[in-house]
């Protein structure tokens, strides 16, 4: 089963990758860094909410 993700996902979302940030799944960065860790936060509910990336490319979120 998959849905289209919406913005009650982002704490699911943004959760999933810190902590796959810590295990090396994804860049470090976003567990060292503080601006790092936001500026995803900040993506990630940009594209939940308006299906955009900030550099205007269009983008999804699945929950699978």
């Amino acid at each position: 089963m998959h849905r289209d993700a919406n913005i009650g996902d982002l704490d699911f979302i943004y959760d999933l990758i810190m902590n796959g940030a810590k295990q090396g799944f994804f860049n470090r960065k976003f567990q060292q860094l503080p601006a790092a860790a936001h500026g995803l936060r900040l993506e990630i509910s940009l594209i939940l909410e308006s299906r955009i990336r900030p550099n205007g490319l269009k983008a999804s979120g699945i929950i699978y």
